[in-house]
């Protein structure tokens, strides 16, 4: 997504809380192990060059806005305190 490639996944580990749905569709989510499902909907995909456009683009902005740097670093130091606090 932070590259601006709209997201085609599988419903499987961390994808459905990644993905957004519309209406700041960032990909399409589809079943685990459902490979027309998947073929499916990365042609639809392929082929709405407006519905590609606009999840690349809500993808980037997700991207940026949920998963900076700047909030990894700030969580892995919260998560780093708290363990100091445990101890």
């Amino acid at each position: 997504m932070a590259s601006g490639v709209p997201v085609v996944a599988t419903d499987v580990g961390a994808f459905s809380e990644l993905l957004q749905p519309a209406p700041d569709e960032t990909g399409i989510l589809v079943p685990r192990d459902d490979l027309a499902a998947l073929v499916d909907n990365t042609a639809i995909l392929m082929d709405d060059t407006h519905r590609r456009a606009a999840a690349a683009a809500n993808g980037v902005s997700h991207a940026a806005s949920a998963f900076s740097i700047e909030r990894e670093a700030a969580d892995l130091g919260k998560l780093y305190a708290a363990l100091l606090q445990d101890q």
